[in-house]
């Protein structure tokens, strides 16, 4: 999956599907699609991050949604703030070595 694709998957899933959302069944690929493009995303697409983490929001506040696919959200909402957690120590060092 290349960053491109990402990006049409991700807006597709914001402006598509999430407003028509209404069934677990749906829910379970967008998780499907998620968790294939977040490792991507986090390597390739860093300004995904916004869009992904409200993708998360709106499935969470969905009433369809399974307990196992809240366990699901919270692995991929987990992927998400290391890998931000690490760029952002990254970042901080790098200053720190500029100064």
């Amino acid at each position: 999956m290349n960053a491109e694709l990402v990006v049409s998957i991700i807006n597709i899933i914001v402006n598509d599907l999430l407003p028509n959302l209404s069934t677990s069944g749906t829910i379970q690929r967008i998780l499907a699609v998620l968790v294939q493009a977040v490792p991507i995303i986090v390597q390739e697409v860093k300004d995904m991050v916004g869009p992904v983490q409200n993708i998360i929001a709106a499935l969470r506040s969905n009433g369809a949604i399974t307990p196992e696919q809240l366990d699901q959200l919270d692995s991929i909402e987990a992927q998400l703030d290391v890998n931000f957690d690490a760029a952002a120590q990254a970042a901080q060092t790098q200053d720190s070595a500029g100064s």
